[in-house]
């Protein structure tokens, strides 16, 4: 079940969004990747202004994805899936959820470092495309997607 989240899911979803992200740190070799860094107050500050959605199971989220609206674009960030319920599909409900939950706007965009194929793939399979790429790193690029509203 995907369903909006509230501010007393904000520790779980911090706690799952750490367990998810181990791997893209592994990925990089580098554990200072912005989504392990990020602290409770940080998180928190960031759900005044963004929506948030959650996968549940069992009463226990097991995935969530976060958007918000800039102008006429939703960005959509932090699509995370705890690795045991990884390759069902969850991911891409999240995204499609969001998508219908930001509202009015003409296009999605997502930003993904550029080794994380896994990440990128699904986005490509769920209608956006590579529109760019910039450093952000010595060691990573920034890969910007974009899919049209339709």
């Amino acid at each position: 079940m995907i369903n909006r989240a509230n501010q007393k899911d904000i520790p779980e979803i911090l706690a799952l969004q750490k367990i998810a992200y181990r791997s893209e740190a592994e990925l990089y070799g580098d554990a200072s990747v912005p989504a392990m860094g990020q602290t409770m107050e940080e998180i928190t500050a960031d759900f005044e202004q963004t929506i948030f959605l959650k996968a549940v199971v069992n009463g226990k989220i097991i995935g969530s994805i976060r958007g918000r609206r800039d102008g006429t674009a939703a960005r959509i960030s932090r699509v995370i899936v705890h690795p045991y319920f990884q390759g069902r599909g969850i991911a891409t409900r999240l995204i499609r959820q969001l998508e219908l939950e930001v509202g009015d706007v003409s296009m999605y965009e997502a930003v993904m470092g550029h080794q994380s194929l896994r990440n990128i793939h699904l986005y490509e399979k769920t209608g956006y495309r590579h529109v760019r790429t910039e450093p952000f790193t010595p060691t990573a690029q920034r890969v910007y997607m974009q899919k049209e509203r339709t």
